[in-house]
């Protein structure tokens, strides 16, 4: 074998070597939490957006954030977490402009929704939504949604998950957007 031929052989092995020891890693790798997201959110899946579920978003709030609480039956851990989101959107500081507060509420509680106006960003109630409505694709589940300004439904929380896991997702997917 010439030093050339022997040169071609190395740089083969070389890159033969890295693809597979990258192609084991992958597949071994897959169920290990080492590996895993660091979001706490639950990614929504099938992908969702508003205009599947057709809400009726205000053409002037489609390109904000939305923290959204769905709940069919608003009940005590509701009210509770109504609260939590009102607190955890006051707790994003700068950032609060761009993101907007929305719930789906079958329920009594509206006094809840009314009593947590703030002047510049009000909680914003779609009545429209009817939870067993047939054209919905999808049965959403009670709990705290974030959605995109492109109208997706990314992540969701639910109604026992602390609030500081939403807000620490939340505040990342800030960070990394600058949409919205």
């Amino acid at each position: 074998m010439t030093k050339s031929q022997t040169q071609l052989v190395m740089i083969m092995s070389i890159g033969l070597i890295s693809l597979g020891g990258a192609y084991v890693l992958f597949y071994l790798s897959q169920d290990r939490p080492v590996w895993a997201t660091t979001n706490k959110g639950a990614f929504v899946t099938p992908a969702t957006t508003v205009d599947d579920l057709h809400w009726d978003v205000p053409a002037a709030e489609r390109n904000h954030w939305w923290l959204w609480v769905v709940a069919p039956n608003c009940d005590d851990q509701c009210e509770v977490k109504l609260r939590e989101v009102r607190a955890t959107h006051m707790l994003l500081n700068k950032e609060a402009n761009r993101v907007r507060r929305g719930a789906s509420l079958n329920s009594d509680r509206d006094y809840l929704l009314e009593n947590s106006q703030d002047a510049d960003n009000p909680m914003t109630r779609w009545n429209n939504i009817s939870f067993d409505d047939t054209h919905v694709p999808t049965q959403l589940e009670s709990g705290v949604y974030i959605v995109d300004p492109m109208g997706n439904l990314v992540f969701r929380y639910g109604l026992n998950q602390s609030s500081e896991d939403i807000l620490k997702d939340l505040k990342r997917l800030l960070k990394l957007s600058h949409i919205g």
